[in-house]
């Protein structure tokens, strides 16, 4: 389906830790299940301090990512991931993008007028594997992110790989439905409610309609109209949560995986929560102090095409949008009310020349 939108197109707290060889000793380590059109453009930003772990059942999909698209970052897979290993039929459809172990519902398919697209070609039998077992297997032992898009068979994914979910994954960009264009595929309410048992929040959702056939395929959905479909989520671990009880969670929580999830936060233009995981491995003393502030200013998002500090940024913002205190405002805004009129409309013109010359200087 793609990636999420609205991605951070200069990160520039994730380039200075890369410019600075931060992750060469221990790399991002991304899982994309379903490769076949290549990783995404963001995952860049981390040059040579990346791999790049994919997985393509089809054979000929396969071979033309090992010739075409493997490089030291990056490795392909000839196996369909699920949850457990063995094989399982998969079924091939008319368009690529929309093959996998779920049969689609011909009833679902005409609702929408979709035939071109879910029709069935074939069926075929496919090599599965879970991703525990396979990291035991090619002895990969760190996983960072999943990027799942697999037509339905997500959380069986996810199942198979419990035990690295809990042992190392700290974030998950994953594919959902709000319909069963499947028959018996789980829903983005199954997903999420196993994600947050293993204590994953959602972040993200960026969500797609399909028009039912009455307008289909003549209506597109970027005119904002039609059922709402599908989704792709970002989940990520509640680091700053965790770290509230650092002395269970210190064998997971080092400074190298905060700082990867911080810059993962970035990447998915969630600047505030990378500041508020800094600040707390600040105070833990897991990131020092001046180490703390420079990343910290590095992560603030421009102002007016400018780059400023987090100090001079917050003073900004406090002049522009000066913080309410709306318990006080409802409790004085109550004893305005016993005055005669006008006198409430003039004692607020008042106040509110007095706030925007105190602006001016705070």
């Amino acid at each position: 389906m793609g990636t999420l939108r609205d991605l951070n197109p200069d990160p520039r707290f994730t380039k200075s830790l890369v410019d600075g060889n931060f992750f060469n000793k221990d790399h991002l380590v991304l899982v994309d299940v379903g490769a076949r059109k290549g990783f995404e453009k963001h995952w860049d930003n981390y040059a040579d301090q990346i791999n790049l772990i994919g997985f393509e059942p089809n054979e000929e999909s396969y071979k033309e990512c090992v010739e075409k698209k493997s490089n030291l970052q990056t490795s392909y897979y000839p196996f369909a991931l699920d949850r457990k290993k063995g094989e399982k039929d998969f079924y091939i459809t008319s368009y690529l993008s929309a093959c996998g172990f779920y049969k689609p519902d011909e009833k679902m398919i005409k609702k929408f007028g979709s035939a071109d697209t879910f029709n069935v070609t074939e069926v075929i039998k496919v090599p599965t594997i879970d991703l525990d077992s396979f990291c035991v297997e090619y002895n990969i032992q760190n996983v960072d992110f999943i990027k799942l898009d697999t037509e339905g068979s997500e959380l069986d994914i996810l199942k198979g790989a419990e035990k690295t979910l809990k042992s190392s994954v700290i974030g998950i960009s994953i594919e959902v439905e709000f319909i069963k264009m499947y028959i018996d595929q789980p829903l983005f309410s199954d997903i999420d409610q196993y994600l947050r048992s293993l204590n994953f929040e959602l972040y993200d959702l960026d969500l797609n309609r399909k028009t039912r056939s009455s307008l289909s395929p003549y209506s597109s959905s970027n005119l904002g109209i039609g059922q709402l479909v599908q989704g792709q989520a970002l989940y990520l671990r509640d680091s700053a949560n965790e770290l509230e009880d650092y002395d269970l969670n210190k064998k997971f929580w080092n400074k190298t995986k905060i700082l990867k999830m911080a810059s993962i936060q970035e990447l998915f233009n969630l600047p505030d929560c990378a500041i508020e995981l800094i600040q707390k491995s600040q105070s833990l003393d897991i990131i020092k102090d001046t180490d703390a502030n420079k990343y910290i200013d590095l992560l603030i998002p421009d102002l007016d095409g400018s780059s400023t500090s987090y100090s001079e940024y917050l003073q900004e913002l406090r002049a522009s949008k000066p913080r309410i205190d709306h318990f006080k405002k409802g409790k004085y805004s109550k004893i305005f009310k016993y005055f005669p009129w006008p006198l409430p409309q003039i004692f607020k013109k008042i106040l509110l020349k007095i706030r925007d010359f105190t602006n001016l200087f705070i």
